[in-house]
Parts: structure tokens; C-alpha cells; sequence
């Protein structure tokens, strides 16, 4: 059937093939078209709409899923930063230099917000992995200060005079007063003298540098290390020198052999440690022996 809509005010007719005649659609089946139409239109229009703010909704939800695992991995990253934060202050601790305190650890902006990630809006986010970066910066310059400094204590540490310089028996004559066995007079004695065969090797106490190595009117032979720092040590009596003035030497090795030469009584080495120029008991600075 060919329908065909004619329009007359307040009126529609609709054309029959089959009758060759037109027929009035009444009003009310007119309302109940239009009504229709106009139902069919809003669920269209409401399951387009639904449809969109589903999608939204799931977009929503997949992103605030990896919100919250970031903020799990940022809250992480802290523990683990505070941890090595703990370790970091011990080794600063044992090469010497002092503790960071806990605003300097987190950037200087007081304590941690790690605890308040949850509540934390997105863009608040960056702002803590901001902080977290200069965090691990600081971190990664104190290392830097503490390597620098192990390697300076290293260096340090090996020019100290702790090495016994010769193995042998201690004479009765120790650091402090006593009777000089020459002129028999009191006298305090600023070193320590070490007896033993004429020969035994003498090593030098600490590394340095050779301040003096020759003859001494009362000393005989002998020989003065710089080891910096403050320290120095003096070796007398020798029979024998082995280095020579400004030569650099290292803790243990051989520089001189034990004799009796200068003012003397017997084979022996005495021997002086003195720091910033005050002279200093030996023996409170041996540590380990030459075997």
C-alpha cells in the first residue's frame, strides 16, 4: 500500500490505493503516534546518554585503580628511602661525620606526608614524588661525603704511627723520669727503647715521608718520618740507614737496623712519637706488630 499524508489544519487525512479514497485519522490515534514517537525517542536518547557515562564510569574506575597503586609504590619507595636514610647515618657514623637530621633527610620541608597519600588528590602526587626525588638526592650526596671521607680516614689512618717498629724486649727504660745510664743524672726519657741483636730490622711505624735520615751527635744514626696529620717519629741508634731524606714510605717497611750508635749503652732502638710537637708515650699507640 501506497500511503500518502495529507494535511488539512487540525486534520490529517491518509490516502488508500486500494479505495481510492481518503481517510481521516482521528485526533486521539493522532496523540497516541506522536506520543509513541516521542517515547521511542527519549529511550534512544537515554540509552546513548547511559551508554556514555557507562564508558565514563569505567574509565574513571581504571584510572583510580592505578592512582591507588601509585600511591601504594610511592609509599614504598619512602619505606625504602627511609631505611637506607637509617643505614646511611651509621656509615656516617663510623667514618666520622655527623648525623643528618630528619628535615634534612626530607629536603628540608620538616617531616614525612607519606601517611597522608591516600587522602591525596592526583596532583598532589607529583608534588611527593618531587620531594622524593631530592630526597635521594641527599642521600646520594651524603655517600658521596662518606666515601670521601672513608677515603681520607684510609689514608689517614695508615700514616698513624700503631706499628711496634722493631720486635725485641722492652728496655726498663720507658717513657717518662729516670736515671740516664751515662751521665747518671735524672732525666726524663721521651722515648722508648727496644733491645735487641744488632741487625734486626727497624720499620717505619706509619706511612710518611722522611724528614731526616743521617747522623745525630746523640742519636748516632738515625731517622725522622712526617707522617702529617700532626705526628711524627724518631728512630736512634741505628747501625744502619736504608732511605733516604724526603723518600715516601709506607707503614712496615724496612727503613733502618737496630744498632747502638750515638749516645749508647748497648744494642737498642730508641724510639719517639710525638704529636704537634709534644712528645707522646709510645706504647699508647701500638696497635699490631711485623712478623
Amino acid at each position: 500500500m501506497k500511503n500518502i499524508f495529507k494535511q488539512i489544519p487540525f486534520r490529517v487525512f491518509i490516502y488508500s490505493d486500494k479505495t481510492l479514497a481518503f481517510f481521516e485519522i482521528k485526533k486521539n490515534y493522532f496523540k497516541i503516534v506522536f506520543f509513541i514517537s516521542l517515547f521511542v525517542l527519549l529511550v534512544v536518547s537515554y540509552f546513548f546518554v547511559t551508554n556514555k557515562n557507562y564508558s565514563n564510569i569505567q574509565t574513571f574506575k581504571t584510572e583510580n585503580t592505578e592512582i591507588q597503586k601509585l600511591k601504594s609504590e610511592i609509599k614504598n619507595l619512602n619505606t625504602l628511602i627511609d631505611e637506607v636514610s637509617i643505614q646511611n647515618n651509621a656509615f656516617r657514623k663510623m667514618v666520622n661525620l655527623p648525623t643528618l637530621n630528619s628535615e634534612t633527610q626530607n629536603g628540608g620541608v620538616g617531616g614525612s606526608s607519606i601517611d597522608n597519600f591516600l587522602f591525596k588528590k592526583p596532583s598532589n602526587l607529583f608534588e611527593d614524588i618531587e620531594l622524593m626525588k631530592n630526597k635521594i638526592e641527599i642521600q646520594k650526596q651524603s655517600f658521596t661525603e662518606i666515601e670521601k671521607k672513608y677515603q681520607l680516614n684510609k689514608k689517614m689512618f695508615a700514616s698513624f704511627p700503631t706499628l711496634q717498629p722493631m720486635n725485641g724486649i722492652y728496655s726498663s727504660s720507658g717513657f717518662g723520669m729516670r736515671m740516664h745510664p751515662i751521665t747518671a743524672n735524672s732525666k726524663f726519657h721521651y722515648g722508648l727503647d727496644i733491645v735487641n741483636d744488632v741487625g734486626t730490622k727497624i720499620y717505619a711505624a706509619g706511612g710518611g715521608i722522611v724528614e731526616f735520615a743521617g747522623k745525630h751527635s746523640g742519636y748516632g744514626f738515625m731517622v725522622e718520618i712526617n707522617h702529617g696529620y700532626g705526628y711524627k717519629t724518631l728512630y736512634g741508634h741505628c747501625s744502619s740507614i736504608l732511605v733516604r731524606e724526603r723518600q715516601k714510605v709506607n707503614r712496615g717497611d724496612v727503613i733502618a737496623k737496630c744498632g747502638s750508635t750515638g749516645f749508647s749503652t748497648g744494642s737498642h732502638l730508641h724510639y719517639e712519637v710525638s704529636l704537634n710537637g709534644v712528645k707522646k708515650n709510645p706504647i699508647d699507640f701500638f696497635v699490631d706488630t711485623k712478623n
